[in-house]
């Protein structure tokens, strides 16, 4: 499976609101989508790692039940700037 397929099954996982986000620690600080302060709708506009300067990290696993679920592991802005 390729990039674009893999980032067309997470889009839909994005559109369906069939995602979650994994626990952990620094939820607050990596995990934006989690904390609310970006959406489903960012995070699809997001999807590639730099946006005017920024670098993005974004990494997620999919869970395969009856239906594909988009675990997100962490959704958040680079501390360093992209030169």
């Amino acid at each position: 499976m390729g990039f674009n397929d893999v980032k067309r099954r997470v889009i839909t996982c994005l559109d369906t609101q069939a995602f979650e986000s994994e626990a952990r620690e620094a939820t607050a600080e990596n995990n934006l989508l989690a904390t609310g302060q970006v959406s489903a709708d960012d995070v699809k506009h997001e999807m590639k790692p730099v946006i005017a300067g920024v670098q993005w990290f974004i990494r997620f696993y999919f869970v395969e039940l009856p239906t594909d679920v988009a675990m997100f592991i962490s959704v958040h802005k680079s501390k360093f700037p992209r030169t």
